[in-house]
């Protein structure tokens, strides 16, 4: 099969680290629009893959991509206290990454009962490269070189069900998900900041489907927070669906359990030798549309670790679509 996907946003990203390297804590900043104006930017990010995969066998796929990652930081618009801003960052005002994927997955996870409950077991491995000789610019697009392993898996166990057999309509179903992403990243220039990964790729679980890390996998913690060579993050959650409103939209609840860890930072810095742990529980409400996406009202809070809120409790946060 042929794969093309395309795609660009306009919104905030952040940047977690003071001038010396180390990683920013919530006791630093004054108050929460401090910590926000300190780390946050404005960032254009398209980014585009394309390439080939092949099934092997029932559910197994070897899959090869190119990849191209362009980031364009509107730092003018950042206030005067930026990190980023006042960063010497070879990505500060943009860069282009050049790389390319190769996966192993099988893809065993289906939809059973009512369409809404899932069963079974989706297992990846993806190895990325970025090559220095790709990835070197004159000007203003910034430098990178690195690797990085990813391996992922997810796994969901049917609990209970209850569905009207003349309109196959959800009455309750109850089931459980599991979740694992672990990741390793070297850098490949030893004349770069973070031996060339860029901010994008510290602060981000690799795979085919990039997500945020380790804060952000770990929810009611910070997208990005905690950037490390090595990161894990792990979740157990209970989902219930409950009578549909109507054909198609099926109310849930959900219940979570989130850890993980990350260490080794890339620059071999004052926190070289550190390890950072974070964990979250907490749940949400929420509706599925048409199987299609899902939209959850979440609280969470922090039993390990601090975000930049100073507050372990975060009462609202808003998904789009099931966490894994």
């Amino acid at each position: 099969e042929l794969v093309l996907n395309a795609g660009a946003a306009y919104g905030t990203n952040s940047f977690y680290r003071n001038p010396d390297g180390s990683l920013v804590k919530a006791g630093q900043f004054s108050s929460k629009d401090a910590a926000r104006k300190a780390t946050d930017y404005t960032q254009i990010n398209p980014r585009f893959y394309g390439g080939l995969r092949q099934e092997l066998g029932q559910n197994v796929w070897i899959e090869g991509y190119y990849r191209g990652w362009y980031n364009i930081n509107l730092l003018d618009q950042a206030d005067e206290s930026n990190l980023f801003k006042n960063s010497d960052q070879p990505d500060r005002d943009s860069v282009l990454t050049n790389s390319f994927l190769v996966a192993l997955r099988y893809t065993g996870v289906e939809n059973v009962s009512s369409g809404y409950q899932l069963s079974g077991f989706n297992l990846g491995l993806t190895g990325e490269i970025a090559p220095g000789f790709l990835n070197t610019y004159q000007g203003s697009l910034g430098n990178s070189a690195y690797m990085r392993i990813t391996l992922e898996g997810k796994a969901f166990l049917p609990l209970y069900s209850l569905v009207q057999e003349e309109s196959n309509r959800n009455i309750f179903s109850l089931y459980a998900g599991f979740f694992t992403i672990n990741d390793i990243t070297t850098g490949l220039s030893e004349s770069l900041p973070f031996n060339g990964v860029p901010t994008h790729a510290r602060q981000i679980f690799g795979g085919i489907s990039p997500r945020g890390g380790l804060g952000g996998t770990i929810r009611g913690f910070e997208s990005g927070l905690i950037d490390a060579s090595i990161k894990s993050a792990n979740s157990i959650e209970l989902r219930a669906l409950l009578p549909n409103i109507t054909s198609g939209i099926v109310p849930l609840v959900v219940a979570y359990a989130d850890g993980g860890f990350g260490g080794l930072p890339l620059d071999g810095g004052p926190d070289s030798e550190e390890w950072y742990g974070l964990a979250s529980i907490g749940g949400g409400v929420g509706v599925n549309l048409f199987n299609a996406v899902s939209l959850i009202a979440y609280t969470h809070y922090a039993v390990l670790g601090e975000p930049l809120s100073g507050q372990a409790w975060t009462p609202f946060g808003l998904g789009f679509g099931l966490h894994f």
